[in-house]
């Protein structure tokens, strides 16, 4: 029987202590985007969460979502306890007909904004190392295009694969 064993260093609390209620008001005040399945959509958030009408809730609940991305980063969590954070609500796409005249259909999940902003902070908190370990590479349009006209001129290239 085959054992899979994963050799991931331990999570370093301490990086995630940055995280607070003042840095998810300044991630919820630059959210855009579309609702997941609850429908509550990115100026939603934003109004809840920045909103002074609400009084100290807005900073209540802040303080949770800090909690929550503290915890989801140094923990074990269960994956059941993550179903409704991690669903989407699908959105088809049409791509119109296939070469056998089949119907293409490219399904979009739109996941919830608190998803997102959760994964925000986790991201400002790890941006640097993030960039210290990707080193120069760049991911932009640009750049691939660049990458792969080099790629393309080499002599021994003989043709190139796109995978989406």
């Amino acid at each position: 029987q085959l054992k899979l064993e994963i050799k991931a260093p331990e999570p370093q609390p301490v990086i995630f202590e940055q995280i607070d209620a003042q840095m998810v008001y300044k991630v919820a005040k630059n959210l855009h985007g579309s609702d997941g399945p609850t429908l509550i959509d990115a100026e939603g958030w934003k109004h809840i969460l920045c909103c002074r009408s609400y009084g100290k809730a807005s900073e209540k609940l802040c303080e949770a979502i800090a909690e929550l991305a503290k915890c989801m980063s140094t923990k074990p969590v269960s994956p059941t306890a993550l179903e409704e954070l991690l669903a989407c609500r699908l959105i088809p796409l049409d791509k119109g007909n296939d070469k056998r005249g089949g119907i293409g259909v490219r399904p979009v999940g739109v996941g919830e904004v608190l998803r997102r902003i959760v994964g925000k902070l986790v991201i400002n908190t790890l941006k640097t190392d993030i960039q210290n370990a990707a080193g120069p590479l760049q991911t932009c349009a640009e750049a691939s295009i660049h990458a792969t006209r080099e790629q393309w001129e080499l002599p021994d290239t003989e043709g190139v694969l796109l995978v989406d």
